[in-house]
């Protein structure tokens, strides 16, 4: 009875009302009391310029926001909007395809409830726009599981390439289109229409993102990448006196004695939460500072952009040492489940001793980064929903692919689980291959975090009860 009148409420008006109420309540107690974050942060001007670095999708927005608001205060409030409204969407979807409104309260308070992830969209960068693209993605994709319109995924391609645009690092999101296409085709529905829907909207953005370029720029596309340059600061770990077979044995030679004290520091460090935080502090160093000016010089000698030469070096670099970097890798990983940044008062007690301890460091002396002191439940909160969807993504990585061996087909929440799960461990290896953990590149999957640990919890509770809804389960 009881669960019969939940389902009336989430496919009727009513519950849909109720969710919006909800958000309305968050969005506004936000405006009322914004976090204390300054607007303009280090990349900001970049985006509002349309730099030649930047891709066109965020900046494009902000355009859009100026022209119609004339002033930068706007876009926190267009920001805190669009992540309220696409938040709202995929409580919404979630209701309907679980036939609860549990689950959709639940995502709800996840996503709107971490200050820590809501307040990007006070900020000048692409973290509050790229969740709001990401929640628009998962509710189009469980009303597609249940609908499988050319419509809707029309929706979901464009949206995947939109956020390509906003953010070249999201393309591991793509898996969740692909996975929800290929269900399409394996159910033998009109494949070439399918095809179209999933391929051409996608196609159509990145032609817009090109005009919108070659109309700020006069080229097609900028041509720029910060994956050299992120790369040979994670591979300068690598780098040791001897090491021989580079593309430029002489510049490998160079790092290698150029970031030795530091590199000796970072693989010293027992705490590898530390470890993470001491490594983005000298990558950026070696980043923007060490290393560019030979960098350039040399890959002007050879006839090539600074960017291509570093990242063949440090590929070089990588295949002649692996296990440095290889190490460093997972502790980025671990560093990306546990956000070893935000810390209580006691943890950061211990931080400022460490600190002391290894000072003066070398090149920066003292350490640059102030510790990040959160009230206590709300860090153990944070860090035990990251172990929760680790646990969850886990879950239906393995979980949903041997369901389909064992014959059954899945449902529309466990296909879009299943997408979301593989593209949330995709964006994060891709931070720990070229980058480091820090809190806004993993808050910024926070969409994807709350999803994976709701939608695996309701999935799984609908296994153990034996429930077979569409929604929930899995149908024969």
């Amino acid at each position: 009875m009881i669960a019969a009148r939940d389902r009336r409420w989430a496919h009727g008006a009513a519950g849909p009302l109720a969710l919006a109420g909800l958000v309305l309540l968050a969005t506004a107690t936000y405006l009322a009391r914004p976090p204390d974050v300054p607007p303009l942060q280090a990349d900001s001007q970049s985006y509002l310029d349309f730099s030649e670095i930047r891709t066109p999708g965020y900046p494009v927005f902000l355009r859009l926001v100026l022209a119609v608001a004339g002033n930068v205060d706007a876009v926190p409030v267009a920001q805190l909007a669009l992540l309220s409204a696409a938040t709202l969407a995929a409580m919404v979807a979630l209701a309907r395809a679980t036939g609860s409104l549990l689950p959709a309260v639940a995502l709800g308070a996840l996503v709107l409830g971490n200050v820590m992830a809501v307040r990007y969209a006070f900020t000048v960068l692409t973290e509050a726009l790229s969740m709001a693209v990401v929640l628009l993605a998962l509710a189009l994709g469980l009303g597609h599981g249940q609908r499988s319109c050319t419509t809707t995924a029309a929706g979901i391609s464009a949206l995947a390439a939109v956020l390509f645009e906003i953010r070249p690092a999201s393309v591991p999101f793509v898996v969740l289109p692909a996975a929800l296409a290929l269900a399409d085709l394996t159910r033998g529905r009109a494949v070439l229409r399918l095809l179209l829907a999933w391929t051409l909207p996608a196609a159509a953005v990145v032609v817009a993102g090109a005009v919108a370029t070659h109309a700020r720029h006069g080229v097609w596309h900028t041509g720029q990448s910060f994956l050299g340059s992120n790369l040979i600061a994670r591979a300068a770990l690598a780098a040791e006196p001897r090491v021989t077979g580079t593309r430029d044995d002489e510049t490998a030679h160079w790092i290698a004695q150029e970031v030795a004290p530091e590199r000796r520091v970072i693989l010293e460090t027992g705490n590898w939460g530390w470890r993470s935080m001491l490594g983005h502090i000298y990558g950026d160093v070696w980043t923007y500072d060490a290393f560019p000016a030979r960098l350039a010089q040399r890959a002007a000698a050879r006839g090539e952009t600074m960017d291509a030469y570093a990242r063949d070096l440090a590929l070089d670099l990588i295949r002649a040492n692996p296990g440095p970097y290889a190490t460093d890798v997972l502790v980025q990983l671990a560093a990306a489940w546990s956000l070893p940044d935000l810390m209580t008062a006691s943890e950061a007690e211990a931080f400022q001793r460490w600190t002391h301890s290894v000072e003066p460091l070398p090149r920066v002396g003292s350490f640059p980064q102030e510790a990040h002191v959160f009230p206590a439940p709300l860090v153990f909160a944070v860090r035990a929903v990251l172990g929760a969807s680790l646990a969850g993504s886990l879950l239906a990585l393995l979980g949903v692919p041997l369901r389909l061996v064992a014959g059954l087909r899945p449902s529309p929440l466990a296909i879009t689980l299943w997408g979301a799960a593989a593209a949330l461990h995709g964006s994060l290896l891709l931070v720990a291959l070229l980058q480091y953990a820090i809190p806004r590149y993993v808050l910024g999957q926070w969409p994807l975090i709350s999803f994976v640990l709701v939608g695996a919890a309701t999935w799984l509770g609908g296994r153990m009860v034996g429930r077979r809804a569409v929604g929930v389960g899995w149908v024969e």
